[in-house]
């Protein structure tokens, strides 16, 4: 209870589109300080193809050799207009220190003041400058949180469709990826969402995408060619809004022969992951995308 009124206070907080988005950037970026990296982490800084990012990695062991051989590229959430890297420490610290897995986390640019497709280039030039680095394709696994879950699908996409080498792996963790905001769980779960609101998320996507055509599938990726990707996996919480964009992107995945894992979390909440510090269901919720990694890669 007491961490789903965390929730409630956080959309309040942040999640209204009447708070100006330079009060509410710096409302979540304030809110990380009350949050400490995982102990075990380390937390470094770099910069691909231009783009700056923070890089997260398990400490190396005593023996000085790395204690990981995967890198995660992982796109943070807040509706293209709000977050960080830093302000997703708790969730993305975590992956690194359950996965034993470097965590790369880009500072894309957000909307208004670059709206599309600014953030998608960023991550896709970070991809790439990861491969030029020396990093195999073998050894990438894409994940995101969920407009960084829009981010990470519609990475995977362009790459298929530019003929160049996919991760591994994703995980997609309660993604955006209609911004039509039309889906059933919009009404049937409003009053459960203790964060969202749909009027919030309307108004974050016009910034993202002025021209409002929300059906297209570089905005949507859920409407586009979802044909020829890696094993994915989404996981959201019943209590949320963007519910049925999990389930209804799960089952076109799967129509169009991916190998697709969704798991919808009971009374949990939009990406409770971010509370991995306080909450056990986050950190089992990690490490289910970790078995599911070691899965997809055997």
């Amino acid at each position: 209870m007491a961490n789903r009124k965390i929730a409630q206070g956080c959309g309040s907080y942040l999640l209204d589109e009447n708070i100006p988005l330079p009060v509410a950037r710096k409302r979540f970026e304030q809110l990380n300080r009350l949050s400490t990296l995982a102990a075990g982490v380390d937390l470094s800084t770099s910069q691909f193809s231009g783009v700056n990012a923070e890089i997260l990695k398990p400490q190396i062991s005593e023996n000085g050799k790395q204690q990981y051989d995967k890198t995660i590229l992982y796109c943070h959430g807040g509706a293209f207009c709000i977050g960080s890297p830093k302000t997703h420490r708790d969730l993305t610290a975590w992956l690194a220190k359950i996965l034993k897995t470097r965590v790369i986390v880009p500072e894309y640019r957000l909307a208004p003041e670059h709206p599309y497709p600014a953030a998608h280039d960023d991550v896709y030039q970070v991809y790439l400058a990861m491969l030029d680095n020396g990093i195999s394709a073998a050894d990438i696994i894409v994940g995101g949180d969920s407009a960084g879950g829009n981010l990470a699908l519609k990475l995977l996409m362009r790459l298929k469709q530019e003929g160049l080498p996919l991760p591994i792996a994703a995980f997609l963790y309660s993604p955006w990826v209609d911004l039509t905001c039309s889906y059933t769980s919009y009404q049937t779960q409003r009053d459960r969402d203790p964060m969202l609101k749909e009027s919030w998320l309307r108004a974050m996507g016009l910034y993202f995408y002025p021209d409002a055509e929300f059906e297209h599938p570089d905005i949507s990726p859920i409407n586009g060619d979802l044909s020829g990707l890696p094993p994915i996996q989404i996981q959201a919480g019943s209590d949320e809004i963007l519910l049925d964009d999990a389930e209804e992107l799960a089952m076109r995945l799967k129509r169009h022969g991916n190998e697709v894992e969704l798991t919808i979390w009971d009374k949990l909440w939009h990406v409770f992951q971010v509370h991995a510090s306080h909450l056990p269901a986050a950190k089992e919720s990690i490490e289910k995308t970790g078995d599911f990694i070691q899965a997809s890669i055997r």
